[in-house]
C-alpha cells in the first residue's frame, strides 16, 4: 500500500472517510481481488436476529466485547436463515454464575423485558432476590415461611380427572413417608381422596382424608399423613401435625389468583434443603404451573434447579415436560450459583441437552471437564472454557452467550441506573424498606415505588 500526502483535496479526503461519502474520494483506483479480500475479510461477531424470532422482535440489544450490537433472544435461531431454522421455538435457557457475578441482575433484567411480549412468568427464586422486581411489575410474590400457614388447599382444585389424579399422587407421597406403599394402601388413599372430593367445596381439605383411613395400623398411611393435618374434633386425641401449615388450610388464595398477573414469584429459600417439604410443595406448585401451559407465552424460572428437581417424581419434568412446554409456546430458565453441583447432578445432563441457550458468567477455577466434556458437561470449546475461567473478570458485567455451535462474549452494563438496579437486584435492606412502604402505601407499585426511589436518592 502506497501512502500519499494530500493537499488540494484535503477536505474531500476527510469527508470521504465517513460512511456513504464515496463521491468525495479523491484518488479512486482499481484494486486486485486479493487486495479486496484483505480489506473485506467478512468475519465479525454474531449479531443475533433483530426481528423474526419465535416471539417476534429480539428480547433486548446488548453489546459484544468488541462493542458491536447483539440482538439477544432466548429462542435460538439461525440469523442467516430467513425463517430462523426449524428449531427456532426452543427457548430453554441455562444460566450459570457464582455469587456476585451479575447473574441476578441479568435474570431480573430479562424478566422485566419479557413484559413487552405479554408473557406470563412464574419464578422460583432464592434469598428474596427478585421480590422487589416482582412487586414493582405489579406481580404476586409469595415468601414461603416455615410454620406460617400458606393459605393453600389443594382440595379446592376443580374436580376433574387431572386434579383427582394429582391429589392421589400427593397423598400417596405424604402417606408413604419414604417407604413403598402396598397396593392396599394405595387403594385406601384413592378411596379416601374420592370421598373427600365428593364433599361440598367448603368441607374439602387434606385433613378430611384421615376420616376415611384406618387408624389402627402400625406405621400406617394414617400416621404419616396426620403429620400434614391439623387436629379435628372428629379425631379425638390427635395433635396438630408438624407440617399442617402447608396444605391443611380452609381456603386456597394461591389457586384463585394463579396466572392472573404477568409475574408470580415464590421464595424457595427456607424449604429448599428440606426434602420432606421441598418435594410436596414443588409437586403442588408445578401442578398449578402446568395448568398454565395452554399456548400462552409462558416463562418458568427455576433458581437452583438441581435442588428443586432432586426427586424421582420430577424425572418426567426433565424427560417430557420440557418438550411439552416448548411445543405449547413456553420456555424454562434454569439457573444456579453452584455450577459444579448443578453440572454433576444426575438430572442435569438431560436438562442441559434441552437448553438451546446457555449464559455463563465468569467462573474462576472452573473445572475443565465439567465445561468441555460433551457428554457429562456443557460441551464448551477450549476457547470458550478459557474465556469463562481465565479471561473474563468477575464484576466485568461480561458473560458468554452460547447458542448452538456459535458463541459470543456480551456485556450488560446498567451503570448509572441506580434506581433500576435497586429494584432488579434486591438487597435484604431494600426488601425490608419495600415491605414497610407497601404496608404504608398499599400494593400498587405506582404508589410505593416513587417513595422507594426517593429514599434511595437520599442515601
Amino acid at each position: 500500500m502506497v501512502t500519499v500526502r494530500e493537499d488540494l483535496a484535503l477536505e474531500a479526503s476527510f469527508w470521504a472517510q465517513l460512511p456513504a461519502n464515496f463521491k468525495y474520494r479523491p484518488r479512486v483506483a482499481a484494486i486486485t481481488s486479493k487486495n479486496f479480500a484483505g480489506f473485506s475479510p467478512f468475519h465479525n461477531y454474531p449479531s443475533g436476529r433483530k426481528e423474526g424470532n419465535h416471539w417476534g422482535k429480539a428480547l433486548t440489544l446488548m453489546a459484544t466485547a468488541a462493542g458491536t450490537p447483539l440482538y439477544f433472544s432466548n429462542h435460538a435461531s439461525d440469523p442467516l436463515d430467513k425463517d430462523g431454522s426449524t428449531k427456532k421455538d426452543v427457548g430453554h435457557t441455562l444460566i450459570l454464575g457464582p455469587n456476585g457475578s451479575g447473574k441476578t441482575v441479568f435474570v431480573g433484567f430479562c424478566i422485566a423485558m419479557y413484559q413487552k411480549f405479554g408473557a406470563t412468568s412464574i419464578m422460583f427464586t432464592k434469598d428474596n432476590d427478585s421480590e422487589i422486581l416482582i412487586r414493582a411489575l405489579g406481580g404476586k410474590y409469595y415468601p414461603i415461611e416455615m410454620k406460617k400457614p400458606t393459605n393453600w388447599n389443594p382440595f379446592h382444585l376443580p374436580v376433574n380427572e387431572t386434579n383427582s389424579a394429582f391429589l392421589k399422587d400427593l397423598c400417596r407421597h405424604l402417606g408413604a413417608k419414604g417407604r413403598t406403599l402396598s397396593d392396599r394402601d394405595e387403594k385406601d388413599i384413592d378411596y379416601a381422596v374420592d370421598r373427600v372430593l365428593a364433599l361440598p367445596k367448603s368441607n374439602r381439605r387434606i385433613g378430611r382424608v384421615l376420616d376415611y383411613l384406618d387408624i389402627t395400623k402400625q406405621e400406617s398411611v394414617y400416621t404419616a399423613l396426620s403429620r400434614w393435618c391439623y387436629a379435628s374434633p372428629t379425631r379425638p386425641g390427635q395433635r396438630d401435625g408438624e407440617n399442617a401449615w402447608v396444605f391443611d388450610n380452609k381456603h386456597d388464595e394461591l389457586m384463585e389468583n394463579f396466572g392472573s398477573v404477568p409475574t408470580t414469584g415464590f421464595d424457595i429459600t427456607r424449604f429448599l434443603d428440606i426434602p420432606e417439604l421441598r418435594t410436596p410443595i414443588c409437586m403442588y406448585l408445578f401442578h398449578l404451573t402446568e395448568q398454565l401451559i395452554d399456548g400462552r407465552r409462558l416463562i418458568i424460572h427455576l433458581a437452583e434447579f438441581w435442588k428443586l428437581l432432586d426427586d424421582e417424581y420430577f424425572e418426567h419434568f426433565a424427560k417430557d415436560k420440557l418438550k411439552t412446554i416448548r411445543k405449547q409456546n413456553g420456555m424454562v430458565i434454569l439457573d444456579s450459583q453452584s455450577p459444579s453441583d448443578a453440572l454433576n447432578h444426575p438430572i442435569s445432563p438431560t436438562l442441559i441437552e434441552q437448553t438451546a441457550t446457555k449464559i455463563i458468567f465468569p467462573i474462576p477455577g472452573a473445572r475443565r471437564s465439567e465445561f468441555t466434556d460433551p457428554d457429562k458437561g456443557l460441551g464448551l470449546s477450549e476457547r470458550e472454557y478459557e474465556l469463562i475461567s481465565e479471561e473474563l473478570r468477575e464484576g466485568s458485567r461480561m458473560f458468554l452467550v452460547k447458542q448452538g455451535h456459535g458463541s459470543v462474549v456480551a456485556k450488560l452494563d446498567l451503570k448509572g441506573m441506580d434506581n433500576e438496579l435497586a429494584v432488579i437486584s434486591a438487597r435484604t435492606s431494600n426488601v425490608r424498606i419495600v415491605n414497610e412502604l407497601i404496608e404504608k402505601y398499599g400494593n400498587k407499585p405506582e404508589l410505593w415505588l416513587p417513595e422507594f426511589y426517593k429514599l434511595k436518592r437520599a442515601e
